[in-house]
């Protein structure tokens, strides 16, 4: 992996020395014919063409970088990315090649992932993120989406907070700034702080893990039933305990426990690693759910060790129960791969899914696949990668804010439907995909606003547990917060250009419910009482539970 590195950093300084050279030619190209057009012979008229053609084509070359700047950022660009690693680098393509302007800053002046990006057409800016200056060329407040994926949490936070600042002051329409962070455990405790614009700005901010997002995804295509096919407890073998292995073993775990709510006995996860007893009690201190709903078993192994192979083989005797899949999760894929070909022939079976954690969607383990194909003696063998499927645009948008904005929807759609609307009634009675953008904002704009209409009755929202059931708001509690709501949505309205009419007219901006709530017909009122009363339902959707602040007394 370093050596590969190192190639791609050579690569880099190759292309620069390729580009000054090029450059320095066509300088030198310039300058004869702009000599040759001083002299006598040459006439008047050609002298000035080839002149100014001369000095156009020099600033072209010398200022190419800037001019490409100018045009991308003069009227904003769509995306900023704060950080060019594999996170970067991925999001930076996607965006690029959905047709999305991007624009880039890069600490690092020889990453080997620059020219790549220029050649797309991106924008990059090399320079520190934190460096004001540098961070108001990228103008974040004229982008739709941030993303602070430079480097440790202390960085990415510090990123959001100035990126913050500049959107406060300048920005005109709500920004979306994604913060990764490394610590799955992190982002599940942080889920409710992100709820809701940041006080003074059209900024909303979303926390966000790759592996996480990919623990969800791979325990998605390759769930663990029952077990009670194979006659044994249902088991899952991770090798490798980084942050991927870690985030796969809690996911395993709370989908194990929202599946088999009344069962005794939780699921069986055996864990190796070189450090796989240290590594257990640590996640077991930051992660309840492991130690309610999973029986974490941990093998402290050497993977190129003789004793590794002891263990798996069946026929010696190894682990007392089959495992029903494994994942492999280590960040050497050449050592991913020899350790899954061992896992496969010490267990002996075809049929148990063996999944490979890859960065990319190439390398190794597709090479295997590609020569065995689908009905190979290795076809059990599946590699996942995680920059790649985790990085897609259609995954890392949907953050709390789009989750909640389409739950509340969607919960819309079946109390209309209940109430005799038919799809396609009216604008609003279309799934998500099919929303208007005016309407989906709107959504975004309701999801915003949650945590201040909850603090107002003196209520929070905080991390849904596992087992924990949805509060139930009194009916004075649904009536203020129902008022709240539909005070709300008129600002809302108003502010977009709309006013009062007897009639409804979308095209003129024009809606019969823009009245103070005492004025508001009782079929209407109840509309926005029934958004109330499903709100604890909605969020426990996406895993937020509404939760009564201390001190508070209920009405």
């Amino acid at each position: 992996m370093q050596r590969n590195l190192q190639a791609q950093q050579e690569e880099s300084r190759r292309r620069k020395r390729r580009v000054t050279a090029f450059h320095g030619i066509v300088f030198l190209v310039t300058a004869v014919v702009a000599y040759g057009a001083t002299l006598d012979s040459t006439p008047e008229f050609l002298k000035l063409m080839v002149y100014y053609y001369s000095l156009i084509l020099l600033a072209a070359v010398l200022f190419s970088d800037r001019i490409r700047e100018f045009l991308v950022l003069r009227g904003g660009p769509d995306v900023v990315i704060f950080g060019l690693g594999d996170t970067g680098a991925t999001l930076a393509r996607n965006f690029s090649e959905a047709g999305h302007s991007v624009a880039i800053v890069e600490r690092n002046p020889d990453n080997p992932e620059i020219g790549i990006c220029k050649h797309r057409g991106s924008v990059v800016i090399t320079g520190d993120a934190l460096d004001w200056e540098i961070l108001a060329r990228a103008k974040p407040w004229k982008a739709r989406y941030l993303f602070a994926v430079a480097g440790d949490n202390g960085i990415n936070g510090e990123i959001a907070v100035r990126t913050h600042e500049l959107v406060r002051q300048k920005a005109k329409r709500p920004v979306t700034c994604f913060v990764h962070l490394t610590d799955s455990t992190l982002v599940s405790l942080l889920a409710a702080c992100q709820v809701g614009t940041v006080a003074g700005g059209p900024f909303r901010l979303e926390f966000f893990n790759i592996f996480q997002s990919a623990a969800r995804m791979m325990t998605r295509e390759y769930p663990l039933e029952g077990g009670d096919t194979r006659g044994h407890r249902a088991h899952a073998l991770i090798v490798g305990l980084g942050r991927m292995g870690e985030s796969l073993a809690s996911h395993i775990a709370r989908e194990w426990r929202s599946r088999h709510e009344g069962t005794d006995h939780g699921i069986l996860i055996t864990v190796i690693d070189n450090d796989a007893d240290r590594k257990k009690e640590s996640l077991l201190l930051r992660n309840e759910i492991l130690g309610t709903s999973a029986d974490l078993h941990s093998l402290s192994l050497d993977l190129r060790s003789p004793d590794f192979l002891r263990i798996l083989s069946l026929k010696a005797g190894g682990l007392e129960v089959p495992p029903d899949v494994v994942f492999i999760c280590l960040s050497d894929e050449s050592l991913g791969l020899s350790t899954a070909l061992e896992i496969h022939h010490a267990l002996e079976q075809t049929d148990i899914p063996i999944v490979i954690r890859t960065r990319h969607s190439s390398g190794l383990i597709d090479l295997v696949s590609t020569i065995e194909g689908s009905e190979g003696m290795y076809r059990n063998l599946h590699a996942f990668p995680v920059y790649d499927r985790t990085c897609s645009l259609d995954l890392v948008l949907e953050g709390t804010h789009e989750r909640i904005a389409r739950a509340i929807h969607d919960q819309y759609l079946v109390h209309q439907q209940e109430a005799g609307m038919l799809p396609g009634q009216t604008p609003a009675m279309v799934p998500w995909e099919d929303l208007p953008y005016d309407l989906r904002e709107a959504n975004r704009r309701q999801a915003d606003e949650i945590v201040r209409m909850l603090e107002g009755i003196g209520y929070g929202l905080i991390q849904r547990g596992d087992g924990e059931e949805t509060v139930a708001f009194t009916k004075a509690e649904v009536e203020a917060l129902a008022i709240r709501e539909h005070d709300r949505w008129c600002r809302e309205r108003t502010d977009a250009g709309w006013t009062f009419g007897k009639v409804r007219d979308d095209a003129a901006k024009r809606h019969s419910d823009l009245v103070p709530w005492e004025d508001l017909p009782d079929s209407e009122r109840e509309k926005d009482r029934n958004a109330v009363r499903t709100l604890p339902a909605v969020l426990a959707r996406v895993d937020l539970k509404v939760y009564r602040l201390s001190g508070s007394v209920r009405s």
